[in-house]
Formats: C-alpha cells, structure tokens, sequence
C-alpha cells in the first residue's frame, strides 16, 4: 500500500498548508483524512430533500450535526455561512460553496454560477472553498473560464481549493451516461489536472456517509471510525433495482459494525483498503452477466442510465490480488424450481481465485420477473444475511493472535 504524502511533501504556501493542518489534523480522526458535509441541497435539489426529516431544513441542526459528528468540515452556501456559522466558527472547519444551481433547468447545458468569492472565504474565517465543475456540458467553456478565476484567487489567498467534479450534459448521455465509470473518471480527471487542491468525483461512493440527516446515526458511524472499525465495501451491478435493494439491505445492516461504501460497480470502487468486500449481481444467461446480456436485457424494461456498461465480470477480471480481504457474493433471479445457474457462484469462485476469504455461501435472492420486482421479504433475508456475515468476520477478528 502506498504511503500518504505529508503536508510537508506538498510544496504548498504557508497559508494553505496552515488551514489544511487545521482540517486535517485538528478535526475528523486528526489522522490526515477528512470527511466533509456538504449541505447546499436547498439550493440544488430544492425543498424536497427535506421532506423525510423536516428537521434538516434547520441549518443550525446540520451545523451541529457537522460538529457532534466529528467532521473535518462543513460546506454551505454564502447566504447560510453568513447568517448561522458565525455561532460556531473555529469550532468546526467551514468550506465556502462559491457557485451552486437548482435543479429546475435540465442538466443538459450545466452550469453553476457563482455567488461568492474567495474574498467572501477569508472574511467568514473558510478553512477552504468549493466548487462545482460540470464537465462535458456544452457550457464547459464558461465554467472552466469560472473556474480559472476562482483558482487564481485561490492560490493568492492561500485558500485550500475542493472541486465537486461532475459529468454532465447531453454529450455524456451518448458516452455511457453520468454514472457511468468513463464519465466519472474523466470529470475527476479533468479537475485534477486543472490544479484543484482536493477532487471529489461523482460516483455514490464518495457520496453516501456525508449526506444522512440523521444525527445520531452520523455520530455513531464516526465514534466507530474513531475505534478503528473494519471496513466494508459493498458493490453492485444492477439494471431494474432489485439487485441495488438487496445490496442497501446488505449495507445497512452491516453498518452496526462496519464503517460501510456502497458503490454501484459503473464507479469501479478499489477494494485494496477494505476488510470485507460484498459483491451482487443479477444471474443472465445462468452466469454473471456479458455485455451482450446486459444489451438483451435492457430491451425488456426502462434502466438506469450506464447500467449496461459494465458488470462485476469486468469487476473481478481487473482486479488485483485481494488477499487477507473477507468475502461474500450475492445474486437475484427468477424463483423458479430448478432454476440452473447463479451469478453469486461465479462471483464467489472469482473471489476465492483473487485470494479472497470467502464467509458464507453465495446467495440468492428472488424476484418474481426479469425486470422485478422482489419476492416479498427478500430484504429482510438480505439483512439476516448480512448479520450472519458479520458475525463470522468479526468472530474471526476476535479469534486472530494480537502482536
């Protein structure tokens, strides 16, 4: 594994690397990693994120749950940085949003204007800035001019540049979609190479443990990293839901004693840091699925942008050695009697080849059609499942000779 290169090793000003010293080593783990809140849906998604759990609207709820959570940083909007962080600054590290959109116009011309400066970052006290690039938009050209002066005033200022990297626009459509693993690649490409401090790509797993509204649920999943929990990665290929619910199921019964990333497999998460690595995919053809299958597949019902592009076949066929790692594999398919055939048997014997520890026997789970949906009570065998995953791995961790 390689080693994470020191501030010291960066080469960065001496005010960048003081406001990055502070996020990443007075807040969070202390440890050099970070993990941000970012909190601009009301602006980008509009009151509907709101809907479950009214008490998210509160900005002084999420500010608190920012700074009970133990996370590096929060990052809002100008209008809610002026008017409710003052009350808690130095408390918990704020990132300045400069630019946002709402989600009223159609992505296919992407382009988040600006509303603030990095002017407005250093008189709020930001420990950094962020911004939102859309890259593949046909308004790229404007964006990119954007983000050049942002990233000038940057480097003045000795403010830490995080960059929201997302492909978007009609053109990414016709390459796979902006899920797709090529997509998402190249947006965080694209800003890497434009010189931002930090990239953040699009895919769900760099997503999902930074959006929950819920307090207590973010302060125990940060308590847990705080006792070094194992990790789990759980990764899926699916094309109508079904399989993508059972995998939830999975995740989120896995989190009482895992620090869990759910990633569908377009984003091609790596599994090299992980301690337990959870794979599921639909059974095409008796076997997991082919390009060719996903393609039949796709003309029997509405899918999910990229879905077809790839599956956890090409997962494992490039993955590297995964030895010491835990493993299990999940499928869905038709109940039927006698059924042959099972993608999670395929998975499971790629899995051991990798080096895998394999926990369990591959599993499968039902629907009642090719396009779904779920035999009833399907996900709650999936959690049961998880559970009993969970418990052979840390039984085997509680077992393994200390040093």
């Amino acid at each position: 594994m390689s080693s994470r290169l020191r501030l010291s090793q960066c080469g960065l000003a001496a005010g960048k690397r003081a406001r990055m010293h502070r996020i990443l080593y007075q807040h969070g783990l202390g440890n050099g990693t970070a993990l941000f809140l970012p909190y601009d849906q009301g602006l980008e998604h509009g009151p509907r994120d709101f809907f479950a759990d009214p008490i998210a609207a509160d900005p002084r709820y999420i500010i608190r749950l920012a700074l009970e959570g133990g996370f590096n940083g929060i990052a809002v909007q100008i209008g809610l940085a002026e008017k409710f962080y003052w009350d808690y600054a130095g408390e918990v590290p704020l990132i300045l949003k400069l630019n946002g959109k709402t989600d009223i116009p159609s992505d296919e011309r992407a382009l988040s204007s600006l509303h603030a400066s990095v002017e407005d970052a250093v008189r709020l006290g930001a420990d950094a800035v962020g911004y939102t690039l859309y890259v593949g938009s046909p308004a790229q050209d404007a964006d990119f001019a954007q983000y050049r002066t942002v990233r000038q005033d940057a480097q003045r200022l000795g403010m830490p540049l995080i960059v929201w990297a997302y492909p978007r626009g009609e053109a990414i459509e016709h390459k796979g979609g902006k899920d797709s693993f090529y997509a998402v690649h190249y947006a965080a490409r694209v800003a890497s190479e434009r010189s931002s401090a930090v990239t953040c790509g699009s895919a769900t797993a760099t997503t999902r443990c930074v959006s929950s509204p819920s307090c207590g649920r973010s302060s125990r999943s940060t308590r847990r990293r705080k006792e070094a929990v194992m990790k789990a990665l759980v990764v899926y290929e699916s094309m109508f839901g079904n399989t993508e619910a059972i995998a939830r199921a999975v995740a989120e019964r896995l989190e009482m004693n895992f620090d869990v990333i759910v990633a569908e497999v377009n984003a091609m998460p790596t599994a090299r840091d992980a301690d337990l690595l959870v794979v599921g995919a639909p059974t095409h053809a008796f076997s997991l699925s082919r390009p060719r299958t996903r393609a039949d597949a796709a003309r029997h019902g509405t899918v999910k942008a990229g879905a077809a592009a790839v599956g956890i076949r090409e997962y494992l066929d490039c993955s590297p050695r995964l030895t010491e790692i835990h493993a299990a594999a999940f499928d869905t398919k038709v109940k039927k009697p006698a059924l042959p055939g099972s993608a999670a048997r395929k998975a499971y014997r790629r899995l051991r080849r990798l080096g895998c520890h394999m926990v369990t026997d591959a599993m499968s789970f039902h629907v009642t059609d090719m396009t779904g949906p779920l035999v009833d009570g399907e996900q709650e065998r999936a959690r049961r499942w998880a559970d009993l995953i969970a418990a052979t791995v840390l039984a085997g961790r509680r077992s393994a000779p200390t040093t």
